[in-house]
C-alpha cells in the first residue's frame, strides 16, 4: 500500500508540475501578446506622429513660399503693368494653390484643431492675395508701389497670428508642446 501511495503522490506531483508549467506558459503567452499589441499601437502612434509632422512642415514651407511672394507683390507698380497680368500676383496665386493642396492633407490627417488653424492661416493668405489684386485693379494708373497705397500691417499681423496659432496647434498634436514655448 505504501508503494501505491508513493506512485499516487508521484503521479499527482507530475500532473501538478505539468499543470503549473502549462499555466505559466499560458500566462507568458498572454503577456507576450499584450506586449506585442502595445508595440503595434506605439508603432502606429509614432507613424501617425511622423506623418503629421511631415505634413505640417510641408504646410509651413508652402506658407513661407507664399509669404516671400507677398514681399515681391507689395513692390508692384500698377501703372507699369499695362494690360498684362502681374507676374508677382501670378506667383502669389500659384504659391497659394500649393498651400491649399497641403491644407487638404492636413484636413485628412487632422486633428480638427490643427485643421481649423490651417484653414485660418490659408484664409489670411487668401485675404492678402485678394487685397493685392484689388489694389492693382483699383490703382491701375498709379506709379506708386502697392505698399504705399495700402496699410499692409493689418494683413501681416493677421497672417502672423494665424501662423502662430497653427504652429501651436501642430506642436500640441505631435507632442512637442513645451510649457512656455509660445507665451507672448
Amino acid at each position: 500500500m505504501a508503494e501505491q501511495w508513493s506512485v499516487l503522490v508521484g503521479a499527482g506531483g507530475a500532473l501538478l508540475g505539468v499543470a503549473l508549467t502549462g499555466g505559466f506558459t499560458l500566462l507568458k503567452g498572454r503577456q507576450d501578446n499584450t506586449e506585442k499589441q502595445r508595440d503595434r499601437i506605439e508603432q502606429r502612434r509614432v507613424a501617425l506622429r511622423e506623418t503629421r509632422r511631415t505634413t505640417y512642415v510641408r504646410f509651413l514651407s508652402a506658407y513661407h513660399e507664399v509669404d516671400s511672394k507677398f514681399l515681391d507683390a507689395w513692390k508692384i507698380r500698377p501703372a507699369l503693368l499695362g494690360a498684362t497680368p502681374s507676374p508677382q500676383l501670378l506667383d502669389v496665386l500659384a504659391s497659394a494653390t500649393a498651400l491649399r493642396e497641403v491644407l487638404t492633407e492636413i484636413a485628412l490627417d487632422g486633428p480638427p484643431e490643427v485643421s481649423a488653424a490651417a484653414y485660418d492661416l490659408y484664409g489670411a493668405v487668401w485675404d492678402t492675395a485678394t487685397l493685392l489684386n484689388r489694389l492693382v485693379t483699383e490703382h491701375a494708373d498709379s506709379e506708386q508701389h502697392l505698399f504705399r497705397l495700402s496699410d499692409m500691417g493689418d494683413g501681416e499681423r493677421e497672417r502672423t497670428a494665424a501662423q502662430v496659432r497653427f504652429v501651436q496647434a501642430a506642436s500640441t498634436a505631435i507632442g512637442g508642446n513645451l510649457p512656455g514655448l509660445f507665451s507672448m
